[in-house]
């Protein structure tokens, strides 16, 4: 399940690619998630301008002159920034398309996320009772200690009550508890006010140990050299018979952008009273919206998945002649469909470093 970290990661990752971008148009492909999505969301969000997006607790808030879309990935949720024309993949339930040719994809196989909408001076019940983000100066070890009395539910279930504090997930909750010596299992109630200051410098410390860094790098594309004539580039890439369109190198790539992000987390490990050392346990994603960039094209086409040869009037008689026509256009249509011409996808890395 996302936590608080990962979602931050998500909006630090979607601001610079979404806000500032008018919508052009929106598709609700599977309403049913954990409530179902608005269906006026398509003609209220038409021609709408993104202004910002924000984050409370582990719900994204995407801003809009006439309210806030309110999103929260669930179990398995996820969000893509991709190409309009790339293809939809299973499980991608809602779609916003802007006026750049670029689309926000909700994907989400468990269906445990939200996609909800919320007027201007209209909060929504789910957002008015939650508590203090937990790295802010609200949540404090007075206000917690607070709330603690009289609470019979064990400590742990008390720190993930989002109506306490928020966004401290099952692992953050684990992790605190054992920083400050306290067994999940005790009543909330029953714990001293000293422990409690303790227990909130340690909450503090885990989730700001959790470090988020993000790097976006965008560029326009590479240029190259067009032919105006249809050859098997496919087959046999660059050849004799390639008759050069315009200038050497007067055609260039579509713009690329791409954003890798890096969560970490430190511990301290001691040996004894006087010797200890340190690990870091991190999470890197590259392409993190999995952005399919196209890094090559078939100079005759301008097209990354077509290079004319199959469809191209001139080219017929020279397929027909051959042995098995069907078996060549097989094949040939495989070695067409080049991987190698998109970047690499979303992927990830996990990894440990200890230092002595």
């Amino acid at each position: 399940m996302p936590e608080l970290p990962e979602v931050e990661t998500t909006r630090r990752g979607l601001e610079p690619l979404i806000v500032n971008r008018q919508i052009k148009s929106v598709h609700i492909y599977q309403k049913r998630l954990r409530w179902e999505i608005p269906s006026h969301l398509s003609d209220t969000l038409q021609n709408k301008t993104i202004n910002k997006i924000s984050r409370r607790a582990k719900y994204l808030l995407i801003d809009f002159n006439v309210g806030q879309l309110v999103m929260h990935l669930g179990m398995s949720g996820s969000i893509s920034v991709v190409p309009t024309s790339e293809p939809l993949k299973k499980h991608h339930h809602f779609e916003l398309k802007l006026d750049n040719s670029v689309s926000m994809r909700f994907h989400d196989p468990r269906r445990f996320g939200s996609i909800l909408w919320q007027r201007n001076n209209k909060q929504l019940n789910l957002l008015k009772n939650l508590g203090p983000e937990p790295l802010s100066y609200e949540f404090n070890d007075s206000s917690f200690y607070k709330a603690s009395r009289g609470k019979k539910k064990n400590i742990k279930a008390f720190i993930m009550d989002s109506n306490i504090v928020v966004g401290v997930g099952n692992i953050y909750a684990s992790e605190s508890l054992f920083l400050a010596g306290i067994s999940p299992k005790r009543e909330a109630g029953n714990i001293s006010r000293n422990r409690y200051q303790f227990l909130t410098q340690c909450i503090k410390k885990i989730l700001a140990d959790a470090g988020v860094n993000v790097m976006m790098s965008a560029g326009s594309g590479t240029p190259y050299s067009r032919q105006s004539n249809i050859t098997q580039e496919a087959a046999s890439g660059i050849n004799d018979r390639s008759i050069l369109a315009g200038s050497i190198f007067g055609s260039r790539l579509p713009w690329q952008f791409r954003i890798n992000a890096k969560i970490n987390k430190n511990y301290e490990i001691k040996w004894t009273k006087k010797k200890n050392s340190f690990a870091n346990v991190y999470l890197q994603v590259q392409n993190m919206l999995d952005a399919r960039n196209i890094i090559s094209v078939y100079r005759a086409t301008g097209n990354p998945e077509d290079d004319g040869y199959l469809t191209a009037a001139e080219t017929q008689n020279d397929i027909m002649s051959r042995n098995s026509p069907e078996s060549f256009m097989y094949l040939y249509s495989l070695a067409v469909n080049n991987p190698s011409h998109y970047s690499l996808p979303r992927t990830f890395r996990m990894g440990l470093s200890l230092t002595f």
